[in-house]
């Protein structure tokens, strides 16, 4: 199987963090390109948020690469804003040719064993 575009969707949070190190981890073990996904679904247009976000989604990124300056990580970073965020992540990955998705999992307690994660 030939990976060469994942795409990880976070939401900023330190919950996220485990997937994106999986998201590194296979993008150069398959030397694939990283695309990491935030959706904004708040409705509010605060002027350079998105700047703020990318930034922050590199900061993330630099952390949990164990390089600062992201040597032989192709990357990139997208912030959508969407009403629908299962909906955004499913039409990114379509519009960039996606060939992995690496999510986080919330599991809720009961169901969980019997129905699995969500993602």
């Amino acid at each position: 199987m030939k990976i060469e575009c994942i795409l990880c969707p976070t939401d900023l949070s330190p919950d996220s963090d485990e997937a994106l190190r999986y998201a590194i981890a296979l993008s150069r073990a398959y030397n694939a390109e990283l695309i990491l996904l935030h959706c904004d679904d708040d409705g509010l247009a605060i002027p350079n948020a998105d700047v703020k976000t990318a930034e922050t989604i590199r900061l993330a990124l630099q952390k949990h690469s164990g390089s600062a300056d992201l040597v032989g990580l192709d990357w990139r970073s997208l912030v959508v804003h969407c009403d629908d965020t299962g909906e955004a992540i499913a039409c990114e990955a379509s519009k960039y040719g996606v060939d992995l998705i690496v999510m986080r999992s919330r599991r809720r307690p009961h169901r969980a064993a019997l129905l699995g994660s969500t993602a």
